[in-house]
């Protein structure tokens, strides 16, 4: 499937919010004119080919051209500001080609040899300027409106992250409810360019569990619930009472985190977890990190150069608290999982012994249902502390899926550790 297709599929989802609807659309709109621009620049290489490009004097937007070019080069496709860029050099290049023909109509007057070729560029110009009228002026309006509307900057963010363009409007939505993301100082704008479509900002974002500002690529969203089921399932394994959106399912913004890419691929491997940081006097205080899988310990985290052992116990990031019953089924999964992933099970032992007295503090209407956890346990073969669930009358729906069995298998189909990981290698 083209990333083109990828975008349409996702703008037919039904109950889209209108913001994410106008970003895949307007994204949808970009890679159009790009291609348009491909298939124009495929005409110019066919008249350069026959010898019919003969006036070459350098068009007046070639400097600005070669300038962009060497700029985007220094970008990476994962970049948004690479797409924005790309886009202006789409514009240019569009009045390059024009220009450069016109030169060679203009040429033709008096030259007996050549009288033939007038029809070619005729037919070319009036293509390009009945296609192009339109276009030039959709592009002045996105230049003008990038600044104000946020859906023009979410466009670029949906084509750079184009294998899993909804994961890109899930980072977006946990960058903005956790207000951890910043304009980078690294990179600036080109001097000299108008920069008319590359205005988009290269931002740091803050990993909520080292607390430090690191580049947008180096920073990966994480599901709290599980993100292999659908949005009925969500809704029926955890209800909607907690959720800031619950068409969303796995996508809701509470159902989220941002980590370093080392530590979210942990987290999505089940060696950490959160759980409540309690006092002396099993008061709740905040929420910390816990490490479930011994062979991470002695893992260096390359970001920090430390190792993970250095990051069991550190508090979370929470000036947005995310689910609390996403939160603790997290943790149930994790110890639900160890003994198929091979965790070290005297460290097990510990953590959940730890966690019982942890999340024994949280007040039972905000606890992961106890008809959620009993399949789940029953699917491993492993008991867990049911007696820190929540039991009530709603629960019987979820006990009576007929699709129980087949929804616990997906939700312990765990990704594996990097290989780096497991070898207690230096991760990424």
């Amino acid at each position: 499937m083209s990333s083109r297709d990828k975008l349409e599929k996702f703008a037919s989802e039904p109950l889209l919010p209108l913001e994410d609807l106008k970003a895949f659309k307007t994204a949808i709109g970009f890679l159009d004119l790009m291609a348009e621009h491909e298939n124009e620049n495929l005409s110019y290489q066919m008249l350069d080919k026959d010898g019919k490009i003969f006036k070459r004097t350098p068009s007046s937007v070639e400097p600005e051209i070669r300038k962009l070019e060497s700029y985007l080069a220094t970008l990476d496709s994962s970049f948004p500001r690479y797409w924005a860029v790309k886009l202006q050099l789409t514009y240019l290049g569009h009045k390059d080609r024009c220009e450069m023909v016109c030169k060679q109509r203009d040429s033709l007057e008096g030259n007996a040899k050549i009288l033939g070729l007038e029809a070619v560029y005729d037919t070319l110009l009036d293509l390009w300027s009945k296609n192009w009228k339109a276009i030039e002026e959709r592009l002045d309006a996105i230049a003008r409106r990038t600044r104000k509307h946020k859906f023009y900057r979410l466009a670029f963010r949906i084509i750079a992250n184009n294998k899993r363009p909804e994961d890109a409007m899930f980072t977006e939505r946990l960058k903005d409810l956790h207000q951890i993301r910043r304009v980078s100082k690294d990179h600036i704008n080109i001097d000299g360019s108008s920069f008319k479509y590359g205005d988009v900002d290269l931002e740091e974002v803050k990993c909520m569990a080292t607390k430090k500002w690191g580049s947008e690529i180096c920073r990966k969203a994480v599901h709290i619930g599980p993100s292999r089921v659908s949005t009925a399932e969500m809704t029926l394994m955890f209800g909607v009472k907690w959720a800031s959106n619950s068409a969303l399912g796995t996508y809701d913004p509470k159902n989220g985190l941002v980590f370093e890419k080392q530590i979210a691929d942990a987290w999505e491997a089940c060696q950490i977890c959160i759980v409540p940081l309690v006092n002396t006097n099993l008061e709740f205080t905040t929420w910390q990190f816990r490490i479930m899988d011994s062979n991470l310990f002695k893992c260096k985290h390359l970001e920090l150069n430390c190792l993970f052992e250095d990051i069991h116990g550190r508090q979370l990031e929470d000036r947005s608290i995310p689910r609390i019953d996403c939160l603790q089924f997290h943790w149930f999964l994790c110890l639900a999982i160890s003994k198929r992933k091979k965790f070290d099970q005297r460290r097990i032992e510990a953590e959940l012994i730890y966690g019982t007295r942890a999340w024994s503090v949280i007040d039972s209407t905000r606890q992961v249902k106890g008809a959620l956890i009993s399949p789940l346990s029953k699917a491993v073969g492993r008991e867990l502390p049911l007696g820190l669930t929540t039991w009530n009358n709603y629960d019987i729906k979820l006990s009576d899926y007929a699709e129980i069995e087949g929804l616990m298998s997906r939700i312990c189909d765990v990704p594996d550790a990097t290989p780096e990981l497991e070898e207690g290698g230096s991760g990424h």
